[in-house]
């Protein structure tokens, strides 16, 4: 943006940072926005105070009354009835259930036929209106009636309903009365009624406390009833299976007689000693077989004495040592000592192989003997699974017999001793005083309703107005600093201006000029600003009468030169509001036909010079474009301290953007609730095409109790 913007709010930053700005600059747009638009949200909510007073006027009074409940939970238990019969436990589901079961249709159903409540008007609109003072002295008609024709409560429709649909609509009607608040943290709760007679209201919520009551005696017993005869049934069904069941056991156990605890103990005892035998037969053959092979090898290879020691005989062993003592076999006395170890161990080898024939034949006996045995324990070992399984069975069918069985017996003690779950803790009474309509709340509600329908009206006409309206919103919609705040001038001429500046020194308007001048004064970064041109978005903004009575409050200061120019060359303005008529101006200086000098004219009520506009039948931005104008402003800056500059508008001609070229300020002015914010974007899009240019925007024609509010009213009043 442009130098100045830049460096505008170096000084004016404030010790609380920029949130903190922001937040007191949000909170003073939304007190200005309040104070704008005062009439209209007092408006809006006298309306809705209006109707309030209307409605209270015309409603029809309500009265309350409320009866307490208090539920008498208890914890289910498998083995209770109530488990079986239902009843009321301590979760809080089941209390918000019961709390709808209050305002259940079928309870609500017995409450009309209790009360008889279709034959209420206020339940069953349908019926005929009794006669009042009011309606007897015109004629029986009255607004109710028109009322009712136009919504259908006619004569032909009380005649076309049928009672069943009648008594469907005071059940409805009926239930949008009734209100069931629980308390917290209880198992308390309050049942209320609002209709037009208190002691109805007292009555209807008594009876729905009682109703309420009966409903659960009445539930306890037909679920009594049905656990009874479902009981009965299911005790019936259990008998007949337990004695099948029973006669299951006993036929199985005749069928196998082999199934007792000795049987079965004896073929194990058998199979027991049968594998001991079994393993003993094959620890001899184990022995016997491998003794007789060595003792044939022994023999064969003649190692008498190993023989010997083998057979484990000692008079072998005698026989061996013998033979061989006397020079072995062939020696003339150990041919005896040989035959009868011959004999001797052939006996021994004999043995041998009768005990191993006597083991083999032992061994397969003993095998068949277990084998048999095996398949005896197998078959006493399934049949014992069956039996056990049998008898399990018949045990659980007898153990849910006597359950069901003790269970009917309890049923059949509970019935006619039954007794609801809650008790009434506080009847209704009949009301004293009406629940509704309330004056505090209704005024309070249409004093609320008023200020959310005034923020929305004020929003949406906020946002559909698109002009200017608070300095904030020039700043912050533009981006560029605004350096005044300008009161409309009470003028019925604009060629008045200096005069009314004159006459009303302490005015508002001249204050505001002088705030003007003074904060353009301010401006300068690198140096004062001496020429000024005076701008706008379209035409009617004020531009022209800004740039007479700046120049005019700038000659009010001392040594200090002041030139007007009028550079709107189409229109002239300026020209014709200061009463220039034929006097050569900027056209017949570029032409050549008259000297500076010449065109430079001092004002006859102002201290300052004026260059006045004539007619150019040229186009002018070529004019402002030229070398020349560029040399007279460096000889007019060389001899004013100040230079005013009346342009034509951005968006009519492109004259202001090229004279912004020559001088240090554009000032833009914006009038109040009239310019609009799209045409202001377009222009400064426009007039800021060159970066380097500065530009400062004023608030023109402000209504200053409206834009800055009341204080700033107050003192320039």
């Amino acid at each position: 943006m442009n130098e100045l913007r830049a460096n505008e709010y170096v000084a004016a930053e404030k010790p609380g940072g920029p949130a903190q700005s922001d937040t007191v600059a949000a909170s003073t747009n939304l007190l200005t926005i309040v104070w704008r638009r005062k009439w209209l949200i007092a408006a809006i909510m006298a309306f809705f105070v209006v109707l309030a007073i209307l409605w209270l006027r015309s409603a029809t009074p309500m009265y309350s009354a409320s009866t307490t409940i208090k539920l008498e939970v208890y914890q289910a238990d498998i083995v209770d009835i109530e488990s079986v019969v239902g009843g009321v436990t301590g979760d809080s589901r089941e209390i918000r259930s019961q709390l709808q079961v209050i305002r259940s249709r079928n309870l609500m159903a017995r409450v009309v036929d209790a009360l008889d409540l279709t034959q209420d008007r206020e339940f069953n609109p349908l019926l005929p209106k009794e006669p009042s003072a009011d309606s007897e002295e015109s004629g029986g008609f009255s607004i109710g009636d028109v009322f009712g024709w136009i919504f259908g409560s006619s004569n032909a429709e009380r005649v076309t309903i049928p009672p069943e649909e009648i008594r469907e609509r005071a059940i409805d009607r009926l239930i949008a009365k009734v209100s069931v608040i629980p308390v917290h943290f209880s198992f308390v709760f309050t049942v209320a009624v609002k209709t037009t007679d208190p002691r109805k209201s007292a009555l209807i919520a008594n009876t729905i406390a009682e109703q309420y009551k009966l409903n659960q005696i009445e539930t306890k017993y037909e679920g009594t009833e049905q656990a009874t005869q479902w009981l009965s049934n299911r005790v019936a069904e259990l008998k007949v299976t337990l004695e099948e069941a029973e006669a299951a056991v006993t036929a199985h156990t005749a069928e196998h007689e082999f199934l007792t605890d000795e049987a079965i103990d004896g073929v194990t005892q058998s199979l027991v000693a049968l594998r001991t035998t079994r393993s003993d037969i094959v620890g001899s053959r184990d022995r016997n077989g491998p003794q007789l092979a060595e003792l044939n090898r022994l023999i064969g290879e003649g190692d008498l004495i190993g023989a010997a020691t083998l057979s484990g005989s000692i008079r072998l062993e005698n026989l061996a040592k013998s033979i061989m003592t006397l020079g072995g076999p062939e020696a003339d006395g150990a041919q005896r000592a040989l035959e009868r170890f011959t004999t001797e161990m052939q006996a021994v080898t004999n043995r041998l192989e009768r005990e191993l024939a006597q083991s083999g034949a032992n061994l397969q006996s003993v095998d068949r003997q277990i084998a048999e045995l095996e398949e005896i324990q197998a078959l006493q070992g399934a049949e014992l699974v069956n039996l056990r399984q049998l008898e399990r069975e018949a045990q659980a069918v007898s153990l849910i017999y006597e359950t069901f069985l003790s269970r009917l017996q309890e049923t059949t003690v509970q019935q006619g001793v039954h007794q609801a779950d809650a008790i009434i803790i506080s009847q209704a009474r009949v009301p004293r005083a009406k629940s509704s309509p309330r004056l505090r709340t209704a005024l309070g509600a249409a004093i609320l309703l008023g200020l959310l329908v005034a923020a929305m009206v004020v929003a949406i006409v906020e946002m559909l107005d698109q002009t200017f309206s608070t300095p904030e919103e020039v700043e912050g919609y533009t981006g560029f600093p605004l350096l005044g705040i300008v009161p409309k001038a009470p003028l019925s001429a604009r060629g008045n201006v200096l005069k009314y500046m004159l006459d009303k020194p302490s005015s508002a308007f001249v204050e505001g000029i002088r705030n003007l001048r003074t904060s353009i004064q301010l401006s300068g970064v690198d140096g004062d600003v001496k020429v000024v041109a005076m701008s706008s978005a379209g035409p009617g903004e004020g531009k022209t009468l800004l740039s007479a009575a700046l120049a005019m409050s700038s000659a009010t200061q001392q040594h200090c030169r002041v030139l007007l120019m009028d550079c709107d060359l189409r229109r002239r303005r300026l020209t014709l509001d200061m009463g220039g008529r034929g006097e050569d101006g900027l056209i017949a200086y570029f032409a050549g036909k008259s000297a500076l000098d010449d065109i430079i004219l001092t004002h006859e009520t102002a201290d300052f010079d004026v260059i006045y506009a004539d007619k150019s039948p040229k186009i002018t931005a070529d004019i402002f474009a030229s070398q020349k104008f560029a040399t007279l402003m460096d000889e007019l800056r060389e001899r004013y301290d100040m230079i005013i500059l009346d342009t034509p508008p951005v968006l009519a001609l492109t004259d202001i953007r090229v004279i912004a070229t020559h001088v240090d300020l554009v000032m833009f002015s914006v009038s109040w609730k009239r310019t609009k914010r799209r045409l202001v974007r377009t222009a400064l899009s426009l007039l800021t095409m060159n970066k380097s240019r500065r530009v400062a925007m004023v608030l023109n024609r402000t209504n200053i109790a409206k834009s800055i509010g009341y204080y700033g009213h107050y003192y320039y009043k």
